[in-house]
């Protein structure tokens, strides 16, 4: 039988590759949680919000290059059709940042809502571990008592037996001094 070892004994691991732990679904119901999934999910999110901020950078870019245009254009038709071109351009940027903020909260959320998850496994784990440990009190308490209890069955049978034997001695004694006065 294996020993069983403390936490504090067991080696340390410094990434969630292949480690699950317990948690609940939605339904309230035990389920294994991959820390791998919540880990990819996490990077996934970060690279979206990179993602998403280089592409507000590229269009911010694009607006400056089509206001420096706008800037450069003269007042005629070229003019307006360049305005026209910035305000394009501001509209389609407006919307990129506007995705790109509804990105990052979405990121904002998924992160939040990982990190309550790991906190609510560790916890979880922590309950767990807490209550094996009382079971296993209480199971070595009653084996205990057991023990005890039967080593006193055994004492008293052995304290009957040595009173038997000690009749049956003086029993047979008297036997004897009965048979020896008989031949007398």
């Amino acid at each position: 039988m294996a020993r069983k070892r403390k936490i504090s004994e067991l080696p340390l691991c410094t990434d969630f590759h292949g480690l699950r732990t317990i948690g609940t679904d939605k339904d309230n119901r035990s389920v294994a949680v991959s820390l791998d999934y919540i880990q990819e999910t996490v990077e996934g999110m970060n690279e979206a919000t990179t993602n998403a901020n280089n592409a507000a950078k590229s269009a911010n870019d694009a607006a400056s290059k089509a206001n420096q245009a706008a800037e450069r254009a003269d007042t005629s038709r070229e003019q307006i059709e360049a305005n026209e071109a910035t305000r394009q351009t501001n509209e389609q940027n407006r919307q990129k940042a506007e995705a790109t903020r509804a990105e990052n909260e979405q990121t904002r959320q998924t992160n939040e809502n990982a990190r309550k998850a790991a906190e609510t496994a560790r916890v979880k784990a922590e309950n767990d571990r807490v209550a094996e440990h009382a079971s296993l009190k209480k199971a070595a308490e009653a084996a205990t008592k057991s023990a005890n209890d039967a080593a006193d069955r055994v004492n008293a049978a052995v304290t009957d037996i040595t009173a038997e034997k000690k009749a049956a001695m003086e029993a047979a004694k008297s036997a004897n001094d009965a048979a020896e006065t008989a031949n007398t």
